[in-house]
């Protein structure tokens, strides 16, 4: 019958993910077993951590680990009733227990040492198996999530289900501009840098290196966005306008995402927006992504311009 999880796809990554920790963590712990060694793998990056560092609070540990506070605390109770471990109040902040492991903690890590070597040495031998360095692999799916967590692609991809985004062509070039014109002149008024750009995106943009992005529902232009490189590593994000019939469908956000993707590409370094804060839900989008408010330059190109944001993207 096959695989059922398998069979369901990226549906099931996290099952797949979790039935993958639970086959390696058991074969940690049989191997455990077998050497005679009370030990759970789940307590391994805490008691290596302390193993390492000597002493630290539940916070630090926590810190250090990407684990809760609750989590520290539930296994840090399980090696103390082991006698691996001590928790001690801060005499100044009860608030605070500091952790560090007892005699018989040191003793069993000494023992542990070759046992790790081994299972290091196998986890290597298994990445040549498969034919990629999966701790690359890892840090990099990682930091995609601290990026931008599971919960918000799929809030995203459920809110904006059926638009899809596009390179401006031909087809859809006037939209460009009228779906920016409206937005302009409902708060604001059209000034030279919005007419040059919004007449001849082509030159404006695209033939400087940047890209022009368009979100399409069905045969409807709904949405705009353009991304452009300035100075080494910087690009600016601009003319972002959704129209108002289909606003509060994350449309907004899928094309700032989108722009931003390029940009990251294309080797930018950071991504700059001007705005105004009349513009509050377009600012409060910005803040959700990760732009900050920088200073404001002396001279911008709009005189609308009061807020300035900035995101860093690449190292």
């Amino acid at each position: 019958m096959g695989d059922f999880l398998s069979a369901l796809g990226y549906l099931a990554l996290a099952s797949r993910f979790r039935r993958l920790s639970d086959d390696l963590m058991g074969d940690a712990a049989r191997f455990y077993r077998t050497q005679g060694v009370e030990f759970s793998p789940k307590w391994f990056g805490l008691f290596k951590l302390l193993t390492e560092r000597g002493t630290l609070s539940v916070g630090e540990a926590a810190i250090q680990l990407g684990l809760t506070h609750p989590a520290i605390s539930q296994m840090s109770k399980e090696l103390t009733s082991l006698g691996l471990l001590t928790a001690k109040t801060d005499a100044r902040d009860e608030r605070r227990r500091s952790l560090e492991l007892t005699k018989k903690g040191r003793e069993l890590a000494a023992k542990m040492e070759p046992i790790w070597n081994a299972i290091d040495s196998a986890s290597r031998g298994l990445s040549e198996d498969v034919g990629f360095d999966i701790i690359e692999k890892l840090e990099r799916l990682e930091e995609a999530l601290r990026v931008r967590p599971l919960s918000e692609r799929i809030e995203s991809s459920f809110v904006s289900k059926g638009i899809k985004v596009v390179d401006m062509d031909s087809r859809n070039k006037d939209k460009f501009r009228t779906l920016n014109a409206a937005w302009i002149e409902q708060h604001f008024k059209m000034e030279p840098i919005d007419e040059r750009t919004l007449k001849s995106p082509e030159t404006e943009i695209v033939a400087k290196g940047g890209s022009v992005l368009m979100a399409v529902m069905g045969a409807e232009t709904v949405g705009a966005v353009a991304i452009k490189p300035m100075e080494q590593g910087r690009w600016e994000l601009t003319k972002l306008a959704v129209d108002a019939r289909h606003r509060g469908r994350g449309i907004g956000e899928l094309l700032t995402r989108e722009a931003v993707a390029r940009a990251k590409k294309k080797g930018a370094k950071t991504v700059f927006l001007e705005t105004s804060r009349v513009l509050e839900p377009a600012v409060r989008l910005y803040k959700k992504l990760g732009f900050k408010e920088i200073e404001k330059p002396a001279k911008t190109e709009c005189s609308r311009t009061d807020l300035v944001m900035e995101m860093k993207i690449g190292r």
